[in-house]
């Protein structure tokens, strides 16, 4: 597979990908059971599917061992110099629950229909109730 600039940060937003890369460019030249053990990979046609993706980053010399071809180099620094930053979940505090929970009660009741006027044949307290409860699920925390 060609790799071409478009195409790099979608090649390498993958953590098996970009750790590929990233080994071969810290250790050198390794070979394909090496890197499988360095990535703690045991299935070979997912190894494979990551390898083959890689492209033109990565090159297998006569030794049988993979290394990284002038354009993995490059993708090597640009890992290094840009590190994605993982995205850590964050807990809701109470205050910013209890403020959905308020401005979902506040529009609940300021506009009742929108929620219920194509419930009313099914009886209105009955909808009211199902749907209070299920916002009542999708507040964080279960807090209203």
């Amino acid at each position: 597979m060609d790799v071409d600039l478009a195409s790099l940060h979608k090649i390498l937003k993958d953590s098996t990908r970009s750790n590929i890369v990233l080994h071969l460019n810290e250790k050198g030249p390794l070979a394909y059971v090496e890197l499988m053990n360095l990535l703690k990979i045991t299935n070979t046609g997912r190894f494979n599917y990551h390898l083959k993706i890689l492209g033109n980053l990565i090159d297998k010399g006569e030794d049988g061992k993979y290394r990284l071809t002038e354009r993995g180099k490059l993708a090597s620094q640009l890992l290094q110099k840009f590190p994605e930053k993982t995205m850590e979940a964050k807990t809701l505090g109470t205050g910013d629950a209890l403020l959905i929970g308020v401005v979902g009660s506040l529009l609940l009741s300021a506009y009742p229909v929108i929620f219920f006027g194509m419930f009313l044949p099914l009886g209105f307290f009955s909808v009211a109730a199902l749907l209070l409860f299920i916002y009542w699920l999708l507040v964080p925390g279960g807090v209203m």
